[in-house]
């Protein structure tokens, strides 16, 4: 057993070995910029520990101590995810030979719980708080679920109208229908569409970006759904890259200056990464062009990356066209909608201008 009570004071919070409990407890920015509880102290009895896992810290990076408790082990973390992680304590190079004592001694622990028959998942200790990505992803759920009802709620609601209406009367109703949507998505929480709110919450790192998702939904087509979003900057601009169904978009809002780039998914040839420790980049190549967004965070990066290429994929097999049953109903609304497919870039001069004759014939 500890000699005495042990303090290890870490970079987001301390971790104490006091008597049969450890005891830790997170603080500071660097532990609220993780969405961890601040401030309130978790005392877990030593028979709840099943496992622990040291990183080590160097110079030029930090370490982590991480606890497995209640007959879990401890997560396989990264940099971008332990600050995160209520069962961690990460520490600075200076502390490393401390949290090393500790993690011996913790190893110790597991062992003596193994060898005397404790079953840690049967000992109660104090739980963590919800995180704030727990929250995030919480509330994502929760939108998204009141989405589906809603959407539910006005397909029956537009079929038992379509059956008393008159052939006359349709085309109004239908409308009116599209209107009530649109506002019903407007209004969602605030205007939080549910596609931007769960590409958000699988977002590692929200610090900054923060005007340029509020400015999203405007840059957005009609139809256009958000797939992922990843903080990035882009010849020395820092916002945000957003893939969607159609093509990757990098928006930029400052306060004196805006910038936003296209690069549609069917004119994509191929993309590159590259990642450091923390940070990536990534390599656009359109239309014999090349553009490197960089400053990704690593965790984003791959799964943005592969995203991307399926994206790409998805578009090289079937080109787009217009929607034939706008088309049907309203020339003047298809006409609109191939104007703003031909500035996104998603459609060139001359489909565009082959498309709009086909429209004019029909008027």
């Amino acid at each position: 057993m500890h000699d005495g009570d042990v303090e290890c004071n870490g970079y987001n919070g301390t971790i104490v070995a006091e008597g049969d409990h450890l005891i830790i407890t997170h603080s500071g920015l660097v532990a609220k910029s993780g969405g961890l509880v601040v401030d309130q102290p978790r005392r877990i009895p030593l028979q709840a520990v099943s496992g622990v896992e040291l990183k080590a810290a160097s110079r030029m990076t930090n370490g982590w101590l991480t606890v497995g408790l209640g007959g879990v082990a401890p997560p396989h973390l990264s940099a971008g995810t332990a600050n995160s992680n209520a069962d961690t304590v990460v520490f600075r190079h200076k502390s490393k030979d401390e949290f090393k004592a500790l993690h011996d001694w913790l190893v110790t622990v597991v062992e003596r719980n193994q060898a005397e028959g404790t079953d840690p998942s049967t000992v109660e200790f104090d739980a963590a708080g919800e995180t704030r990505t727990e929250r995030i992803q919480a509330k994502a759920e929760r939108i998204q679920a009141k989405a589906d009802s809603a959407g539910e709620k006005a397909k029956l609601s537009q079929t038992e109208k379509k059956a008393k209406l008159s052939q006359t009367d349709l085309r109004g109703t239908l409308g009116t229908l599209k209107s009530t949507r649109a506002e019903m998505m407007t209004g969602l929480r605030g205007g939080e569409r549910p596609d931007i709110v769960a590409a958000v919450a699988r977002m590692n790192w929200t610090m900054g970006g923060r005007r340029e998702l509020k400015k999203l939904t405007g840059h957005l087509l009609e139809g256009e759904t958000v797939r992922f979003i990843a903080e990035a900057t882009y010849e020395d601009d820092q916002g945000i890259l957003v893939l969607t169904d159609v093509r990757l978009l990098f928006l930029f809002h400052g306060v004196m200056r805006q910038r936003k780039e296209d690069f549609p998914l069917r004119l994509i040839s191929s993309v590159q990464t590259k990642s450091g420790m923390v940070k990536g980049e990534m390599k656009v190549f359109v239309s014999g062009n090349s553009a490197s967004i960089s400053g990704i965070l690593k965790s984003d990066l791959r799964p943005l990356a592969d995203a991307v290429r399926q994206g790409m994929a998805t578009q090289h097999a079937a080109p787009p066209t217009a929607p034939p049953a706008a088309a049907a109903d309203d020339p003047y609304e298809a006409l609109h909608k191939l104007a703003s497919l031909r500035d996104a870039g998603v459609l060139t001069e001359e489909e565009f201008e082959a498309k709009k004759q086909d429209l004019l014939g029909r008027m």
